[in-house]
């Protein structure tokens, strides 16, 4: 806008010069013929003064279009910032009020986990006392006697044992432990000890994994993994219902 109004301007100042036109006599020597050209009045001082200062006020008020809509823009943001601000403090507010301590429901003086953690470790103990004692039965030197008795009391009636080894797969009854025991162990120097135990209690049964070795004759001979199922009886004490077993001979 403020481009084609000095394009007019300059224009009509071109219309207010004079122009010179030279005219050539091709017999004379050449003279230089000023031709009159019709003028326009040319504007008073005091309009162009007045068009003047309004092409300033022009100028300064599209300059300051720009730092209007800047300030414009700041106030929004502005605005913006203080109700984000407002925003992530009233949500502080509300996950701290949201975070209080709730009263605990149990009772600090009781922890029943602690108590069923005790009671199933006497239980393992219990077991595993079991378990230890067949192993300490069965060790002697050569021609000791087996209380065969204290073996039968660790088993139930109708307990059976199933032994996987070189020969095959063998069920027998328990009771070949205490009835024939003699004619087994009682030859041989013989000794049985755990490596390991592990040992599950679901209710009134229990299953356990005991690994062992042993030697004969005071010679490394065997190892393997004795696997229980016990019973608890009501009268609290447990007993063997099952017992199987593999070997692995000790090269």
């Amino acid at each position: 806008m403020i481009l084609s109004f000095f394009n007019h301007m300059l224009e009509l100042l071109s219309q207010a010069s004079r122009h010179i036109v030279l005219a050539f006599n091709s017999n004379r020597s050449s003279q230089a013929i000023l031709l009159p050209v019709k003028v326009r009045p040319t504007p008073p001082p005091m309009f162009v003064l007045a068009v003047l200062i309004s092409v300033g006020v022009l100028v300064s008020a599209q300059a300051q279009k720009p730092n209007a809509s800047l300030k414009s823009a700041n106030k929004v943001n502005k605005k913006s910032g203080q109700s984000s601000v407002k925003a992530t403090t009233d949500l502080t507010a509300t996950q701290a009020a949201n975070s209080e301590t709730v009263p605990s429901q149990s009772s600090p003086s009781f922890s029943g986990s602690a108590v069923l953690q005790k009671r199933n470790q006497d239980q393992q103990d219990s077991v595993h006392s079991v378990v230890k004692q067949l192993l300490g039965h069965l060790t002697g030197p050569v021609g000791k006697k087996r209380d065969w008795e204290a073996v039968r009391k660790l088993f139930l009636p109708e307990a059976n044992m199933v032994v996987n080894g070189a020969k095959g797969v063998k069920v027998l009854p328990a009771s070949t432990l205490w009835l024939n025991g003699d004619s087994l162990y009682g030859k041989v120097a013989f000794q049985e000890a755990e490596s390991s135990f592990a040992c599950q209690i679901s209710g009134t049964i229990a299953t356990v994994q005991q690994g062992y070795f042993c030697a004969v004759n005071n010679k490394p001979s065997h190892y393997g993994t004795n696997v229980y199922t016990l019973i608890k009886r009501p009268e609290g004490n447990w007993q063997i219902n099952h017992l199987a077993w593999y070997q692995l001979p000790i090269k």
